[in-house]
């Protein structure tokens, strides 16, 4: 995808050490892949016809559409643990913690 007109949908690069600490970078792009509007893509590659642009969407990055419920699962995972940071940076571990963490 790097090659070609459709690139500015291509994912975030990854680090070669460290990869699974920006993941919350790869979940967000796949979500707003998957909630962008056909109209919008059309409009960003106007030299292809939506016909075409729709088929080769869906060869490139059709696959994302199997991991819709996983992403939702992984971003309330990483809400989590960014909530988890903050308190403990700010706050540390007390009786409330477990409450705000619920």
């Amino acid at each position: 995808m790097q090659q070609t007109e459709l690139s500015f949908l291509s994912p975030p690069s990854q680090r070669s050490r460290c990869r699974y600490f920006n993941i919350e970078k790869l979940i967000d792009w796949a979500q707003k892949l998957l909630k962008s509007q056909m109209d919008t893509l059309v409009d960003l590659v106007p030299n292809i016809d939506p016909i075409v642009l729709n088929k080769r969407l869906k060869d490139k990055l059709g696959w994302l559409i199997d991991y819709q419920d996983e992403l939702s699962k992984w971003s309330q995972m990483v809400k989590m643990t960014r909530t988890a940071e903050v308190q403990l940076k700010l706050c540390g571990l007390d009786q409330k913690s477990s409450s705000i963490f619920q």
